[in-house]
């Protein structure tokens, strides 16, 4: 699938697959429930999605493994430059779309990380950067930042299309779906 077809249908499938909790769960969106939840029924709504394209490609919520060429298990790890620091560690992003057991970056597709309630401007940008590194370091094709205020107010998304640069972190995601 070409880039570029693969990147509309990708964000499609996301869009569509968040559109689809605000619509057939509003308990979810609209009592305060935790951020993983909500994300692991944005999972399922993917996962339906996905089913449709060739290859064995999967949403997983919490996923904090990453297969190297020798097929062993390792836990992800991302170096993070933040405040002038340059730290390595251990991560676990809310959503990925992969092809498990790939051995090779080719698998990783898209991750997603999300915020719920008032989110501040160093929280937007600690997962910006975070989203920065996982295209740079691990080659996730698509990111994507989630962010919702968890009273039933429509979910509002940013997409990071660079590995060096993010928007501006004291304003809101700026695609409202």
């Amino acid at each position: 699938m070409p880039e570029t077809a693969e990147a509309l249908s990708i964000e499609d499938m996301v869009r569509g697959a968040i559109k689809q909790v605000w619509a057939d769960c509003p308990d979810l969106v609209g009592d305060a429930v935790h951020e993983r939840t909500v994300v692991a029924h944005i999972a399922s709504a993917l996962n339906q999605r996905l089913s449709v394209l060739p290859g064995k490609w999967r949403a997983d919520v919490e996923y904090d493994r990453v297969t190297n060429l020798e097929f062993s298990m390792v836990r992800k790890q991302l170096r993070l430059a933040r405040a002038g620091l340059d730290d390595v560690s251990f991560v676990v992003p809310d959503l990925i779309v992969h092809e498990p057991y790939s051995g090779s970056k080719r698998g990783n597709i898209l991750v997603l990380e999300a915020k719920k309630g008032r989110v501040s401007a160093r929280a937007r940008e600690g997962d910006y950067i975070k989203l920065c590194a996982f295209i740079e370091q691990l080659g996730y094709r698509h990111a994507v930042f989630l962010e919702f205020d968890g009273a039933g107010g429509r979910p509002r998304v940013e997409w990071i299309r660079s590995a060096y640069e993010y928007p501006d972190p004291t304003l809101r995601a700026s695609e409202e779906l």
